[in-house]
């Protein structure tokens, strides 16, 4: 009886009947691009953490301190003994107060997510947590620039060709130009990373006195992402 009445008010209203058919085709066209948005996002993302030779777990250790020599054998030792470990990879970084990095457009110290993140300067990574440009394409990091993350471009409204500068335990300020943002990788989220060249960054870690070894871990099973 419904579909009667639907069908002879279809014959008898013809404006119903192209809202009607407007309604389904746009209800059509929604779903169909909400499917493969959302394939897009578990399927892009493994293929994301594949390229990207993305960590599950990132540990700094400071090579400075008292206790230097304890903690890194504890991280080693912790990593190398776990079973759940699928791979790592380690490299030397330099870490930055917060009160030493300078962006144009804010002021850092009013920003928690500024104030209280660590920062690190690095050369561009080569062995795990790798970086592309926005466009999904390798750069390559020119003398005098630094490239930094999406996430901190939107944080501190910074732009191509503004200057950072950074002030090292030296007292020295040195200015660098914006390049370029890169996407940042999963484990990375809570930290700035500010990838330099590596003439700069041998120029610049000589007056940084706070060297960091980062390790990359990469887990067989997210079931559980702890190492003691």
């Amino acid at each position: 009886m419904f579909w009667k009445m639907l069908k002879s008010d279809l014959k008898q209203k013809k404006g119903l009947s192209i809202v009607l058919f407007l309604f389904i085709t746009v209800a059509s066209v929604l779903v169909f691009v909400g499917g493969v948005q959302i394939y897009q996002f578990f399927t892009g993302s493994e293929r994301n953490d594949t390229a990207c030779k993305s960590s599950d777990m990132i540990v700094y250790n400071p090579r400075t301190g008292p206790k230097k020599d304890d903690f890194k054998r504890y991280v080693e030792k912790a990593i190398d003994h776990n079973p759940n470990v699928a791979g790592k990879y380690k490299r030397e970084v330099r870490r930055i107060s917060s009160d030493c990095v300078d962006f144009p457009a804010i002021d850092e110290s009013k920003i928690d997510s500024m104030k209280y993140a660590e920062h690190y300067l690095m050369t561009m990574p080569k062995e795990g947590d790798l970086v592309f440009s926005l466009d999904d394409q390798p750069f390559a990091v020119e003398n005098g620039t630094v490239w930094v993350s999406e996430k901190l471009r939107e944080t501190a409204f910074a732009d191509v060709g503004q200057m950072i500068r950074i002030t090292t335990d030296y007292g020295n300020t040195y200015a660098l130009t914006i390049a370029g943002f890169y996407k940042q990788p999963y484990a990375t989220n809570y930290n700035k990373w500010y990838i330099v060249s590596d003439g700069d960054y041998k120029k610049l870690s000589e007056e940084i006195l706070n060297p960091v070894d980062l390790y990359g871990v990469k887990f067989k099973t997210k079931d559980t992402l702890i190492l003691c």
